[in-house]
């Protein structure tokens, strides 16, 4: 099983996905939102290859949709890397 290693800007967009889903509505969605964006994360240790590759963004990363966010990633020997995460409107070559 692999591990996951968040980056900062991903810890941050993470929490700011939080706090924009509290805000506009409530704290019970923005957990559950929360939740679901984690169990996708989380299916990464188990399967790394989930998410397509993106090497016309980055050599190496990868990405996986969950809801209305994208996760980037890359993948070494036994870690995953989380880079971003990203909205799906947001244009990936501008938050990488």
């Amino acid at each position: 099983m692999f591990e996951i290693h968040k980056s900062r800007r991903a810890c941050a967009d993470i929490h700011n996905i939080w706090l924009y889903s509290f805000e506009n509505w409530g704290e019970a969605q923005a957990d559950k939102y929360f939740d679901q964006l984690m169990a996708g994360i989380n299916e990464l240790r188990r399967h790394p290859e989930l998410g397509k590759p993106r090497d016309s963004l980055r050599k190496g990363y990868r990405s996986l949709q969950i809801q209305h966010h994208v996760v980037f990633y890359t993948v070494s020997s036994s870690i995953v890397s989380i880079k971003r995460v990203l909205h799906e409107r947001m244009d990936p070559d501008a938050g990488l």
